[in-house]
């Protein structure tokens, strides 16, 4: 019987592997994992005010954020099939 490769386990198991491996306490804008210009509240990338966070929590908010995505999408590609069947 062949191992079935699980593309989910496997991008947790690397993203937890890069979590560990670094310092994920640095600061970085909360829209877009970026450092803020010094002195303000404005992010380096989008020139927004933006709110300060450890790059490791903005880094888990945007992998729970794109996993909820997939989990969307496969749910609505199997309501599309569901209903062509109904």
């Amino acid at each position: 019987m062949a191992c079935q490769f699980d593309e989910d386990e496997y991008r947790n198991q690397q993203l937890n592997k890069y979590l560990d491996e670094g310092d994920m306490s640095d600061p970085v804008s909360s829209c877009c994992g970026v450092p803020i210009i010094e002195n303000t509240d404005l992010c380096s990338d989008c020139q927004e005010h933006c709110s300060e966070v450890e790059i490791g929590a903005f880094m888990h908010d945007k992998h729970v954020a794109y996993m909820e995505d997939v989990a969307d999408a496969e749910h609505e590609i199997q309501r599309d099939k569901d209903d062509q069947f109904s």
